[in-house]
């Protein structure tokens, strides 16, 4: 089940953000993403999501969401199966549409090469490091039969033939499409760098995972995760973490400003107020359908409160504590001086497309 909440909360977080959009049954207004390829009949996980749900709802009703929940449920099950822990920032607001369009289009194919698979993550404001240690999630878990049977009967030079043959005796040439193989054949199940190993070894089970490691960009990268468990432990929590934070279209605020924000590492996402009574991490990224005569100076953020969140009587507090103001304008440096912001590293501005 570990390597099935990892997956969901991915599979989640690469259509519309980490929203739990993926967890909606069928309406008359939108069909499910649960029906939609990349997940039907595969992606699992949703009773554990639904009964963590109703266990929460018992204690705290009406507060914590399904995203966040999803979110803390990979990073558990992670830790369950002896991979890294991390801090999950919580916030996050469940949305009431999914897209099937969506799931299909932009969820990484598992027949997709290196350039398809790095556009795909770089849309999601995921660099080729990031993409290289999700991947290693691929050390647990498995994959259905027709999924790899090209790659196993091919003629191609990046598969070890003993590997092809071993795969071979559980998923034939016609027959046998559910018929499941470990991604990692030595320790299914457990969360270690073996996967990568695998990779160097031309033992990689679907053919977006051998790609990783085929003359590319990437191959150092697998190099390193081979050598260094601890440092592919680390950045897959960072990967996580930065994962967790791909932008919901359709939730923002709006802030205007009066000067062009620099750009800033994607890492560097927030701007905390220095007061602890005002403390609260702001998320800004650009939204390219917003069409104005400077679209330089205007950005759309979402603002997530942090743990430690107090309400108060100021006018532009209780603004943003109030969930029913959706969007609102802000003269961004008159407001930092107004309630004593400060900048924590730097402004980030992240581009979605």
């Amino acid at each position: 089940m570990a390597a099935s909440l990892i997956r969901l909360h991915f599979h989640d977080c690469f259509v519309q953000g980490c929203d739990a959009s993926i967890l909606l049954d069928e309406t008359p207004s939108f069909q499910s993403e649960k029906t939609a390829f990349p997940n039907v009949n595969s992606v699992r996980g949703y009773d554990v999501i639904e009964a963590a749900k109703r266990d929460v709802e018992r204690v705290c009703p009406g507060v914590v969401s399904c995203s966040d929940i999803l979110t803390l449920a990979a990073r558990d099950a992670s830790a369950y199966v002896g991979g890294p822990s991390w801090t999950v920032r919580l916030g996050r607001r469940d949305s009431t549409t999914a897209s099937w369009a969506q799931a299909n289009m932009q969820l990484p194919s598992p027949f997709a090469g290196l350039d398809a698979l790095i556009s795909s993550f770089d849309r999601k404001g995921l660099n080729e490091r990031d993409m290289v240690a999700l991947s290693g999630s691929h050390t647990l878990g498995q994959a259905q039969c027709f999924l790899f049977r090209a790659r196993i009967n091919s003629n191609r030079t990046d598969i070890d033939a003993g590997f092809a043959s071993t795969r071979r005796r559980r998923c034939p040439q016609t027959g046998g499409d559910a018929n499941l193989a470990p991604l990692d054949l030595v320790t299914p199940n457990s969360f270690d760098n073996n996967y990568f190993r695998n990779l160097i070894q031309r033992k990689g089970l679907l053919q977006s995972d051998q790609d990783l490691f085929s003359g590319g960009s990437t191959d150092s990268i697998v190099s390193e995760y081979s050598r260094n468990p601890r440092l592919f432990a680390s950045d897959f929590a960072s990967a996580m973490i930065k994962m967790a934070f791909c932008p919901p279209p359709n939730l923002a605020f709006l802030f205007l400003t009066n000067s062009p924000l620099h750009f800033a590492p994607f890492s560097d996402r927030f701007f905390v107020a220095a007061s602890s009574r005002h403390h609260y991490n702001i998320y800004i990224h650009v939204d390219p359908l917003v069409k104005i005569p400077q679209p330089d100076n205007v950005f759309r953020g979402r603002i997530i409160p942090s743990r430690r969140t107090q309400r108060s009587s100021s006018k532009l507090t209780s603004v943003l504590d109030n969930p029913a103001n959706t969007y609102f304008a802000l003269p961004l440096p008159s407001i930092i001086s107004t309630i004593s912001f400060s900048i924590w590293e730097k402004i980030a501005i992240n581009f979605s497309t």
